[in-house]
């Protein structure tokens, strides 16, 4: 966990009680597994976000041409504008706390370490994905304990914190992740989901029978949010583009060519991640 020394006569809105020269502020690092921030902080960084980036409001897709801004990466909207044409028509002003302008200025930007959220949030080769974007929020919202000093705050259908503890039984697993909105916008039998959520279990026993921590059950969710990304993707291309009259042979040659696609364009993601971050 990261603090943050801010001048007292600049941090009146944080705490107006406070004489002390400076306030210490804790800063949230968005990291996982045993170097996650605590849960309070978690939640409240999370409805920051979850407000500033409208992640309700995302598109199916993000825009990564290589000829946009921000770093080869733009969020889209379904309501059409773009994030930098929402900051443009929003106020600054941190008067009015009823409305978003309240929740969109540097300083609260500062003390949620949004610069850093963003580049966590989209520098991840599934990002060209449907909706991936969208249910990575939802999976960070699946918290490895109960808060100490804030309740479970409820948001808009379809984003809810849950809690899982790392050390709980593999029903448990089940329970909360195949019942937790992740990619409610799709259609996904049950027994779909089950099947490519037990063979992560499975692995993940295998190989570490001395029982799961917090690394572990971020990792158990991670990789089921993408194993659960990639078939809805390979399903939604093989459906539209099923050519018609093939053989079983073929569909099944079909469906592996649009799986093997689909990898593809995820390994060529990487690599241009892996150029940027190389000097």
């Amino acid at each position: 966990m990261l603090k943050l020394l801010w001048p007292q006569n600049d941090a009146s809105f944080l705490d107006p009680d406070n004489r002390s020269s400076h306030i210490e502020i804790n800063i949230p690092t968005y990291q996982h597994g045993v170097k996650e921030d605590s849960m309070d902080l978690q939640i409240k960084s999370l409805l920051y976000t979850y407000k500033k980036f409208r992640i309700y409001k995302l598109d199916h897709f993000v825009d990564t041409s290589d000829n946009v801004s921000d770093e080869y990466v733009q969020l889209t909207y379904s309501d059409k504008p773009k994030y930098d044409e929402i900051l443009d028509s929003i106020s600054m002003s941190r008067s009015d706390h009823s409305s978003d302008s309240y929740l969109i200025n540097e300083k609260l930007d500062a003390i949620y370490n949004v610069h850093y959220f963003k580049k966590m949030f989209l520098d991840d080769p599934y990002r060209i994905l449907i909706d991936f974007p969208k249910n990575k929020f939802r999976s960070m919202m699946i918290l490895s304990d109960a808060p100490n000093d804030v309740a479970l705050p409820t948001l808009d259908e379809g984003f809810k914190f849950l809690v899982l503890l790392s050390d709980s039984t593999d029903d448990e697993y089940r329970r909360v992740i195949l019942n937790s909105p992740l990619y409610k916008e799709h259609e996904i039998k049950y027994d779909v989901k089950l099947k490519i959520l037990n063979k992560v279990l499975d692995k993940q026993r295998r190989e570490h029978p001395e029982g799961f921590n917090q690394d572990i059950k971020y990792k158990i969710v991670r990789t089921y949010l993408i194993k659960l990304a990639f078939h809805i993707q390979v399903m939604r291309i093989f459906k539209t583009t099923l050519p018609l009259n093939l053989t079983p042979e073929e569909e099944n040659e079909f469906h592996d060519n649009v799986k093997n696609s689909v990898r593809v364009r995820i390994e060529r993601e990487s690599i241009k991640l892996a150029n940027r971050s190389t000097p």
